[in-house]
C-alpha cells in the first residue's frame, strides 16, 4: 500500500482514507516479554513407612489454566489447596496462547519453589526425565534429565529438610541443592529456537516430567521430648515426622510474545 512518510519517519495519516488506516492497523503486532510459566508438583503422602513415588508417573506444565484443578501438573486441590492461581501459571487456556499470540521460544528454565523439600528435589533430578510436546503428542522432543533444565533465577544453597531435626528442634539435615549460578540468563537454551503458535501443527504445547525410577524415602522415626537432666545435659526437643513431603517447579518459557495489536481505540 502506497503511502507518504513525515520528515520524522512516521506515516503521514493526512495521505490515506480511513479503510487504508484500519487495514495498517490490522497488520500491526505486539511485542512483549511477559514470560510463560506453568507450575508441575509432587505430592507424598506416607504409606508403610515410606514416601514413594512410582516409575511412570507423569506431570504435564502448560495442561492446565488458571482456576482449573490442576491434577494433570500434580497440584490437585486436595493437597494444593486451591485451584490454579496467578502462583501457578498465567494461561487463559489448557495448552493454548493466550488471544493468537506466537510465543518465539529462546530457551526453558525450572525453578523449584522455596518450601520444596531438599531431599525429595535431589532425587527427582536425578530420576526424572522432560520432554517437549506439541499437538497432543504428535511432535515429541526428548529435553533429558531434569538439571538440563536450569533455573532462571536460580537455585543455590542449603536447603532446610523436614525429615528429621537436630537434638534442640533445629531442621536437619541441610542440603545443599543447585542448578546454576543465580542469574536470569540461567535457563536451557533453544539454540535456534521454536515458536508455540496458537493453532496448527506447533500448537497445543506442554512440557511434561516422566518418573523413570521409583523413588522411595524412608519416614524417619518420631523422637519424644526430654528435659535435661544429668544424663543428657541440655534437653531433646521432640520430633514428629510429616505425613506428607512435597516439590512444586515452575516451568517458564524464556524468549518473545508476538500478537496482533488491538483494534480499541
Amino acid at each position: 500500500m502506497p503511502c507518504s512518510l513525515n520528515p520524522d519517519g512516521t506515516v503521514d495519516t493526512s495521505q490515506i482514507t480511513p479503510e487504508e488506516a484500519s487495514t495498517l492497523r490490522a497488520q500491526q503486532v505486539r511485542l512483549s516479554m511477559s514470560p510463560y510459566y506453568s507450575a508441575v508438583g509432587f505430592f507424598l503422602h506416607v504409606a508403610a513407612g515410606a514416601f514413594t513415588l512410582k516409575a511412570g508417573t507423569e506431570v504435564k506444565a502448560f495442561g492446565y489454566q488458571l482456576g482449573q484443578d490442576a491434577i494433570v501438573a500434580g497440584l490437585p486441590v486436595v493437597d494444593l489447596g486451591s485451584t490454579a492461581t496467578y502462583t501457578e501459571t498465567n494461561l487463559q487456556e489448557s495448552g493454548k496462547t493466550i488471544s493468537g499470540q506466537a510465543v518465539h521460544v529462546r530457551g526453558m528454565a525450572l525453578q523449584p519453589f522455596p518450601d520444596a523439600e531438599p531431599q525429595l528435589v535431589k532425587l527427582l533430578f536425578a530420576n526424572l526425565s522432560a520432554r517437549l510436546v506439541f499437538a497432543g503428542g504428535l511432535n515429541t522432543y526428548e529435553l533429558g534429565p531434569l538439571h538440563h533444565l536450569a533455573g532462571a533465577s536460580g537455585l543455590f544453597g542449603a536447603g532446610d529438610s523436614a525429615l528429621g531435626q537436630s537434638f534442640d528442634g533445629q531442621p536437619f539435615p541441610k542440603h545443599n541443592l543447585t542448578n546454576g549460578f543465580p542469574g536470569i540468563d540461567n535457563f536451557m537454551p533453544a539454540k535456534e529456537g521454536f515458536t508455540w503458535w496458537d493453532q496448527g501443527a506447533d500448537s497445543q504445547m506442554n512440557i511434561i516430567l516422566r518418573v523413570n525410577r521409583d523413588i522411595v524415602i524412608p519416614q524417619p522415626p518420631a523422637v519424644p521430648a526430654v528435659a535435661g537432666n544429668q544424663a543428657n545435659l541440655y534437653p531433646i526437643v521432640g520430633y514428629t515426622p510429616p505425613t506428607v513431603i512435597k516439590a512444586i517447579f515452575s516451568v517458564k518459557l524464556i524468549g518473545d510474545i508476538t500478537a496482533p495489536r488491538s483494534m480499541i481505540s
